[in-house]
């Protein structure tokens, strides 16, 4: 997995997509339970419209190709037949940092979402400071940037 969406430049005015939107490409590949070969990714603010867009495929599989080589010798083309795309929506909040935390006026119930695209990367800590929260520690990181609440204001 390439840590590029921080870095990776946004790409705009693709030819079939809105020229408002904002995308960037970073490289991931993993291999599923059925050894399928799983490439990606982008990342779009487009509301919530799951519509595939072939130039962003194209641009992953460019992207792809440049940490895997050998890729360059297949075209896209070849594969869409038995290639399947993936979308799925990556919720977010407007400052960009998740909500982690008890759920006010409801009694034991907490919340860990809203890690957009860095879910993953971002896991091992979230449980963290879940479990902080749970057991009543102080944790590590200050958690009130990160409070549910804030959300509700």
């Amino acid at each position: 997995m390439e840590a590029g969406y921080v870095d990776h430049p946004s790409i705009s005015g693709l030819e079939s997509s809105d020229n408002e939107q904002n995308l960037s490409v970073s490289m991931t590949a993993t291999i599923d339970a059925a050894g399928n070969l799983l490439i990606g990714s982008s990342r779009e603010f487009v509301g919530f419209n799951t519509d595939s867009d072939e130039s962003v495929i194209n641009l992953i599989w460019k992207r792809v190709a440049e940490f895997f080589p050998k890729l360059r010798m297949l075209s896209l083309s070849d594969l869409s037949a038995s290639r399947k795309v993936r979308i799925g929506l990556r919720p977010y909040m407007p400052d960009g940092k998740p909500m982690i935390g008890p759920v006010p006026g409801l009694s034991n119930v907490y919340l860990a979402a809203g890690h957009e695209g860095g879910g993953l990367s971002m896991a091992l800590g979230t449980a963290e400071m879940v479990v902080d929260v749970v057991l009543g520690r102080t944790g590590k990181v200050d958690s009130a940037p990160f409070a549910v609440d804030r959300a509700l204001e």
